[in-house]
């Protein structure tokens, strides 16, 4: 049990490490793989992303880690032009959640260049816990 958790914050530590140090970019991991971008819900903050703006390259996958360090569900969501989510953690879709302390939980998306929004959509959430997407060209 204590080696799980050990080895899931290793994993999110490295995939911290890749996101640009204070700002919310992501870091391209070589050889053409996806660049890696993480967020989490701030502990002590409930309602609240550690990050409100993450940074990515147009048309090329992009994996977002989601940690949920907060003490309810929450989840992370990617609305497309249209208002639909185009992609998430744990899932696209607006009823999964991850529970607290669910970490290093993963998904992959590709989109075209523009801005997103990222919301949590537990309901009551997406009002404080939102940021942006800005996928360049």
């Amino acid at each position: 049990m204590k080696l799980h958790g050990f080895v899931a914050g290793t994993a999110l530590v490295a995939a911290l490490t890749l996101t640009a140090c204070g700002g919310s970019s992501g870091g391209t991991t070589g050889g053409g793989a996806a660049q890696t971008l993480a967020i989490a819900s701030a502990a002590g903050a409930e309602l609240k992303y550690d990050k409100s703006v993450l940074e990515a390259k147009a048309n090329k996958p992009f994996k977002v880690t989601f940690s949920n360090k907060g003490s309810v569900q929450h989840n992370f969501l990617i609305k497309g032009k249209d208002g639909q989510p185009v992609g998430g953690v744990p899932s696209n879709v607006t009823t999964a959640y991850l529970d607290p302390a669910a970490n290093g939980t993963s998904g992959e998306v590709t989109l075209p260049a523009g801005s997103y929004e990222f919301y949590c959509s537990f309901p009551g959430h997406e009002a404080m816990m939102k940021g942006q997407v800005v996928v360049q060209p």
